[in-house]
C-alpha cells in the first residue's frame, strides 16, 4: 500500500505524462514537489542524494504495487514518466535483461564457491535451477 507521498508522485506524473511526452527528471521532482522531497535540505548536489534516492525508492514502491489502481512507471536516464504501451514493453524486457544477467552471475558465482569448497550448495541451488530450468 502505497503512502502519501509515494501517492502524489504518482498523481503527479500522471499528471505530467498528459501535458508532456519528456521524461521527467528528479531535479524537476524536487522542484515541483518540494514539500515532499526538500533538496534545500541537503548539502550536497551529487546524483546520489538522499531526496534522488527516496524518489527511486518511491518510484519502486509504486511498481511494486499490485495490477489494477497504478500504472507502470517507466524510468531511464532521463527521468520517470508513466508508461505508456510501448514504454511499459521497452521497460519490462530491459529490466528482464539486466535481471537474467544479475541471476546468471550470481549462478556462476554460487558454482564456482561450491567447486573449491567455499560454501556448500544447498536449496538455493534447486531453486535456482528449477528457475532457469534445467
Amino acid at each position: 500500500m502505497l503512502n502519501e507521498r509515494q501517492k502524489s508522485l504518482y498523481e503527479y506524473l500522471l499528471y505530467k505524462s498528459t501535458t508532456t511526452v519528456e521524461f521527467i527528471s528528479k531535479e524537476s521532482i524536487c522542484k515541483d514537489l518540494y514539500q515532499l522531497y526538500p533538496r534545500h535540505v541537503e548539502r550536497t548536489t551529487e546524483h546520489n542524494s538522499t531526496v534522488f534516492n527516496c524518489i527511486r525508492h518511491d518510484i519502486a514502491t509504486i511498481n511494486d504495487e499490485p495490477v489494477g489502481e497504478y500504472k507502470i512507471v517507466a524510468a531511464n536516464s532521463k527521468g520517470y514518466r508513466i508508461a505508456n504501451k510501448e514504454e511499459a514493453e521497452k521497460y519490462i524486457q530491459r529490466r528482464f535483461k539486466q535481471n537474467l544477467k544479475a541471476l546468471k552471475r550470481t549462478w556462476a558465482l554460487q558454482k564456482k564457491a561450491g567447486l573449491d569448497g567455499q560454501m556448500e550448495l544447498g536449496e538455493e541451488t534447486k531453486e535456482i535451477r528449477t528457475l532457469l530450468g534445467g
